[in-house]
């Protein structure tokens, strides 16, 4: 009799955590759904069906968020409402969103990627050195993760690395910087355009200055 009560505790168990598990499921793909609508409809139209599925996407994502933070759809919850407040060109929240990426999911594949939109915030902003330094962080931070898919986002990293520099009115330490990544990433396609960069930046700072 013992066992058989033991028995049936566990499966109760096991039926209250597949049953947590489906409800997560159950609101990521909500919020997928509203946000799909979204980007069909065009974001930057506003009217007040957007905005209705705009606060329902976030709502469905925060759910799973702040209610299953173990769930195996939390990290990407959070990169989802990241995006539909950059996506609706709320920059500021935008980049409080991206950083709760990374700060609360190292370890995830979205994390290098959060970082990098960060510098990219600041970079349509035209704060440069901010973007920068976002930049830098995201190559010194994910380059040598060995998580696959955690390294993606920094060969744009160092192209818009060097970019920065550029625009800081570095222009050596911009060359130095396309050449490290033409030399680390030889057969990326950011690597063909470092290498026209090169050239463009070295003909700006052979060209005479005017009399």
């Amino acid at each position: 009799m013992r066992y058989l009560i033991v028995f049936a505790f566990i499966c109760l168990i096991r039926n209250i955590f597949s049953q947590a598990v489906d409800i997560d499921a159950e609101y990521f793909n909500q919020g997928i759904n509203y946000s799909m609508g979204l980007k069909v409809n065009n974001f930057m139209t506003a009217n007040s069906s957007k905005m209705s599925n705009f606060n329902s996407a976030i709502d469905a994502f925060k759910t799973v968020v702040n209610k299953y933070p173990d769930s195996k759809y939390a990290d990407a919850s959070q990169k989802e409402i990241a995006f539909l407040y950059f996506e609706f060109r709320d920059y500021s929240n935008a980049v409080i969103e991206f950083n709760k990426v990374c700060l609360n999911y190292p370890e995830s594949i979205f994390a290098d990627d959060a970082c990098f939109q960060i510098g990219y915030i600041y970079y349509i902003q035209m704060n440069y050195e901010s973007a920068k330094n976002k930049f830098l962080e995201t190559i010194q931070t994910y380059e040598n993760k060995s998580i696959a898919g955690q390294k993606d986002r920094v060969p744009f990293a160092y192209i818009r690395l060097a970019e920065m520099y550029e625009k800081l009115g570095l222009k050596d330490k911009a060359v130095e910087t396309y050449n490290l990544l033409i030399q680390k990433y030889p057969e990326h396609n950011q690597a063909k355009i470092a290498k026209i960069r090169i050239k463009q930046v070295r003909g700006k700072i052979n060209r005479p200055k005017r009399q």
